[in-house]
């Protein structure tokens, strides 16, 4: 049966390369209107990491997705095969055709009959694709040369992407440099960038991260790293100009992370080329090995108008690790940046757990492990032995056994109940490990559900077992694709032996070891949260002692942001209005009541009906938001709902605020509580969250932070009830943080 198209597909080996192999695709049609006509053909760099692979030997799945990757990773391949899909249609018929030019051994035993389709993961055999190995007589058949004539079709224009906290933008790979006139640039000024501490490096290392430093001066010698290109910008006085500075690429390629997005030039003056005084500085890690493009756009800062587009061809290789470049150097000299570069002791070390749903069974789910730490890296699935009854009974008990602490007695005590202290937040040592035993036993037995009952595979309680080794303050991302695993996953707790007073370890708390943030799957803008002038809207409960609190924690906005940089409305109306109004501030702040848990004898509430309670008037429910039909909320601010149970999440039971806002309104971000919280503790919370958040301290290692620190000076292990859904880097611009 003869196919409908055909792809070839070449594989050399690059000159000096030992993983690293140029593909050559040519895809031709058999059908009208293009008849026996070779379509395009175009070139990528695809870089196979064997071990990895063969670590993946037993999992076919992830096997043939990490070949996928290898073989189509590089942006170019990729952007090809969306153009081979673009061509065909539902039904027809697709034979690959793969020759793999002196190759060896290993490049050969690849099991090349697990390869997927790169758009869905999806083995060609499903597809009715068919995948053969290159004829005999074609080996010998050189593939088209670089500069031979090619059939090309205008390139589809790219999705925008995301850099950082600046705007979406259209990547022009035909640009690629100015939009201006040379001419228009001033004489020997150039816009310059390195990858600091890499300079004379072939490559990038992979899942390293690395100083991205962009600066104007005289043009840098071009070195593997180095980009220079004219600086199209034309000065009209002699105060320096701030620029806006933004990095983009394709999100499965790299990770990036503002460190200082503002660029400050200098006008030339006395001869001399205009010069940076302030360099904008970004964090890039490499995901994927091969070479990918990055995008930059330079825009002036007070009227928005894009000076420059360049973009940065680069290459990232596992070789570059071993091969023992040096750590990058701190970023030191004129660079002036708000929030240190500590590449030590948070950036690398960080692991991602991504929960989804396998299959129909009962049984059926999932997970993706990423750990890619400086000694460890490991990209696994694993298959999770669990239902979904299990999960809803799991998450219900853990958060019973936190609620039950709240109320704890000590009778003969000064106050005998010393957790719902209004005046205090320490707790007698003994009574708070004796309080935690309970809680300690079903953490421990939720994670036993998860990675190590006996139907677990071994691998799946290895990997378990080695997540216990990696350095505190280790950064885990937790995907949840399935809204089952709504877990309060602070709670879970995995140190071996028996769990008693004496021999329990707050190590084994994962929101004591770990920087834990938690995502729904949507559309989450960048870390920087900025805005002139910045606002922080409260809403808060008219109870008198609640109001006088409300009054203390609006006082250090103010004093650390600006005087009336924050605004206050009190009870539910006030609070619906402003949502009506469209919330005009970066940060949306509760201080109030929650109202969720059902009374005994009561039906189960809907999970809707999740309210907040500002007054003795009726409660604020995530449905009365919701018949609101309000737009997405338009600065997509932080939201911290400071009032019990704001982020309860059954596993039946996902419907709540924090969803409402994210996945509604758009909102940056979500703080919110897993269970009751007393009033003190919810006013000294807010108090020391706001005193770090505006001195410059991302919200992840903040509430990081605040766990373990009211753990070890006031034994009180109640902070724990406090979760974060979104990106855990969101932290204020520099001119917004005071020191």
């Amino acid at each position: 049966m003869e196919p409908d198209a055909r792809l070839d597909l070449w594989l050399r080996p690059v000159e000096g390369g030992v993983t690293a192999y140029q593909t050559d695709v040519e895809l031709t049609l058999f059908f009208q209107p293009a008849p026996d006509a070779t379509l395009f053909s175009a070139s990528a760099l695809a870089v196979f990491d064997t071990g990895l692979l063969g670590a993946l030997e037993g999992d076919e799945v992830a096997y043939g997705q990490a070949l996928t990757r290898m073989l189509f990773g590089a942006s170019e391949a990729g952007a090809f095969m969306e153009r081979v899909h673009d061509r065909l249609t539902a039904g027809q018929r697709l034979v690959v055709r793969l020759f793999l030019e002196e190759a060896p051994p290993g490049l050969r035993a690849l099991a090349w009959e697990r390869l997927c389709d790169p758009r869905g993961g999806v083995p060609l055999a499903r597809l009715g694709w068919e995948l053969r190995p290159g004829d005999s007589d074609r080996l010998a058949v050189p593939p088209p040369a670089p500069d031979a004539p090619r059939v090309e079709e205008p390139p589809p224009a790219p999705e925008p992407m995301r850099g950082g906290d600046g705007p979406p933008f259209q990547p022009d790979d035909s640009r690629g440099e100015l939009l201006v006139e040379p001419s228009a640039a001033e004489e020997g000024a150039y816009l310059n960038t390195r990858f600091e501490g890499y300079e004379d490096a072939p490559t990038l290392p992979l899942r390293r991260w690395v100083p991205l430093v962009v600066a104007v001066g005289p043009r840098l010698a071009e070195r593997a790293g180095e980009r220079s290109a004219p600086f199209g910008y034309r000065f009209a006085g002699a105060d320096p100009v701030a620029f806006s500075v933004t990095v983009a690429g394709q999100p499965e390629a790299w990770e990036i992370r503002p460190a200082e997005e503002t660029m400050l030039v200098v006008p030339p003056a006395a001869g001399a080329p205009a010069h940076t005084e302030q360099e904008a500085t970004f964090l890039l890690r490499a995901r994927l090995a091969g070479q990918h493009k990055l995008y930059l756009r330079v825009a002036q800062q007070a009227t928005g108008t894009v000076v420059q587009d360049l973009w940065l061809s680069v290459v990232a290789s596992e070789a570059a690790i071993s091969a023992g470049q040096p750590a990058p150097a701190p970023v030191t000299g004129s660079v002036r940046v708000s929030h240190p570069i500590d590449l030590e002791t948070a950036s690398p070390h960080r692991v991602r757990l991504v929960f989804a749903a396998e299959d129909a069974s009962a049984s059926g789910f999932a997970l993706q492990v990423e750990a890619l730490l400086p000694d460890w890296q490991l990209i696994q699935r694993f298959r999770l032995p669990v239902s979904g009854a299990e999960l809803q009974s799991a998450a219900g008990r853990l958060r019973r056994a936190l609620a039950q602490i709240v109320h704890v007695s000590t009778p003969d005590a000064p106050e005998p109940l010393p957790f719902c202290s209004s005046t205090s937040l320490t707790i007698p040592e003994p009574v708070m490990r004796q309080a935690a035993l309970e809680l300690a036993d079903v953490g421990r037995q939720v994670w036993e559900l998860l990675f190590s009952r006996g139907s677990a595979a071994a691998e799946l309680r290895a990997f378990a077992r080695r997540l216990r080794q990696v350095p505190p303050g280790t950064v885990l991302d937790l995907v949840l694709e399935n809204p089952q695993f709504g877990l309060p996953w602070a709670l879970l707790y995995d140190q071996p032996g028996d769990i008693t007073a004496e021999t329990l370890s707050w190590a084994g708390f994962w929101g004591h070891r770990f920087d834990l943030r938690i995502h729904y799957p949507g559309d989450y803008p960048g870390p920087l949260i900025g805005g002139t002038p910045l606002r922080v809207l409260m809403a808060c409960h008219d109870d008198p002692t609640l109001r006088a609190w409300a009054a203390e924690q609006q006082a250090l906005i103010d004093q650390r942001l600006g005087e009336r940089s924050c605004a206050v409305v009190a009870g539910r109306e006030g609070f619906l209005s402003q949502q009506r109004s469209g919330v005009d501030a970066q940060i949306l702040y509760t201080f109030c009541h929650g109202q969720r848990s059902h009374l005994p004898g009561e039906p189960l509430p809907l999970p809707s009906e999740a309210a907040l309670v500002f007054g003795s008037d009726a409660p604020a429910r995530v449905t009365d938001l919701r018949r609101l039909e309000l737009d997405p909320l338009p600065q997509r601010p932080l939201v911290f709902i400071n009032a019990c149970e704001g982020a309860t999440r059954d596993p039946l039971y996902y419907d709540n605020f924090v969803s409402y806002f994210i996945g509604d309104r758009h909102a940056r971000g979500c703080i919110g509580t897993e269970v009751i919280v007393p009033r003190y503790l919810a006013h000294q919370v807010a108090l020391a969250f706001f005193d770090g958040f505006t001195r410059g301290e991302s919200v992840g290692p903040l509430l990081w932070r605040l766990r373990r620190q009211f753990l070890a000076e006031h034994h009180n292990l109640l902070v724990f009830n406090y979760t974060l859904y979104g990106n855990g880097d969101m932290r204020l611009a520099a001119e917004a943080a005071r020191p």
